[in-house]
């Protein structure tokens, strides 16, 4: 889960432009987050579902395109406990992947606040992880029945704006 650092403040090194943080006050989950209980067993199915292009298109077609709502998880209908085995043994090392590549890959960022403070933070770039995205997408294909020009829209969906630095 991403984490916020707030500091109560920072300098910029006159030699290296470096943000110099001071006195860390807090560590703490943004309030956007909200908790989404699930049980084990299914969490790594769901987890992969969210971060795929399928679930991406959807979301587009179905909200408002900025805030994921419990709703929009659970109106896409999965069944996570009759997913099929063979998928899920394809599924699990590579969600195990993609987080490792999203942490890896992230930018940390330090932004300056009114009041003087500053927060840092880590923002993610999946572009950087589209080959595991990818491989995401071709289970979930193969779940779904997704034929090969259907699979192609769907990872091309919105891509220049979906996956960029």
């Amino acid at each position: 889960m991403p984490r916020v650092e707030h500091y109560e403040s920072y300098k910029e090194s006159s030699k290296t432009g470096e943000k110099v943080l001071h006195n860390l006050k807090e560590t703490k989950v943004s309030s956007h987050y909200k908790p989404l209980i699930l049980h084990p067993k299914a969490s790594f199915v769901i987890n992969g579902l969210l971060n795929s292009s399928s679930f991406y298109w959807w979301f587009v077609v179905w909200s408002d395109g900025r805030d994921l709502l419990k709703q929009h998880v659970e109106s896409f209908y999965i069944d996570p406990d009759n997913f099929p085995n063979n998928l899920k043994e394809k599924l699990r090392p590579l969600i195990d992947e993609l987080m490792k590549s999203y942490d890896e890959n992230s930018n940390v960022k330090v932004n300056r606040r009114s009041g003087g403070y500053a927060i840092r933070f880590k923002e993610m770039s999946p572009s950087k992880s589209k080959d595991i995205i990818d491989e995401l997408d071709d289970v979930f294909a193969d779940h779904f029945g997704f034929n090969d020009d259907e699979m192609k829209f769907i990872k091309e969906f919105d891509i220049k704006f979906r996956i960029k630095d």
